[in-house]
């Protein structure tokens, strides 16, 4: 896997590249039916809910289901919109509703037929299970699903 990860203060930053156009990743991200296919796992958590209202001001927003039957939920709003170039989100979760931050996804053509989905969640305070080190396993196996799901077959 080519998925790349780090913690720099209270940025999170990664990114992977992805064997597909730009477009397909895009709509990956942004459609809830494509979210609901790839974003989560069996062995993490499964999203039961996904609404995207795709305009600048618009939601983002997933209900879950952990392995151990618990619930979450993240709720975003679309700051910034640029398709298929970059997707911008307030983020809030259920565990720390109170904790807003800023993801940042951004989408760069390699070649023909390949895009580096980067991401940069900034604003996170301290670590632990609400905070940055939450977020930064999350983030390593969300480029991987993305990855591994979105790759031209």
């Amino acid at each position: 896997m080519t998925t790349s990860v780090t913690i720099i203060g209270g940025v999170i930053e990664g990114e992977v590249l992805i064997h597909t156009v730009a477009e397909r990743v895009f709509h990956a991200l942004t459609a809830a039916e494509e979210l609901m296919r790839w974003w989560g796992s069996k062995e993490t958590y499964e999203i039961r809910r996904c609404e995207v209202d795709l305009r600048e001001g618009g939601v983002w927003s997933l209900e879950a289901q952990d392995v151990g039957g618990r619930p979450f939920s993240i709720s975003a709003r679309i700051l910034r919109l640029d398709p298929p170039h970059l997707l911008e989100l307030s983020w809030a979760t259920s565990w720390a509703p109170d904790d807003r931050s800023v993801v940042e996804l951004s989408l760069t053509p390699e070649g023909e037929a390949a895009t580096r989905l980067r991401v940069r969640h900034s604003g996170l305070r301290g670590g632990g299970t609400a905070g940055r080190d939450t977020h930064y396993w999350a983030w390593r196996s969300i480029l991987d699903w993305a990855e591994q799901s979105l790759a031209a077959s």
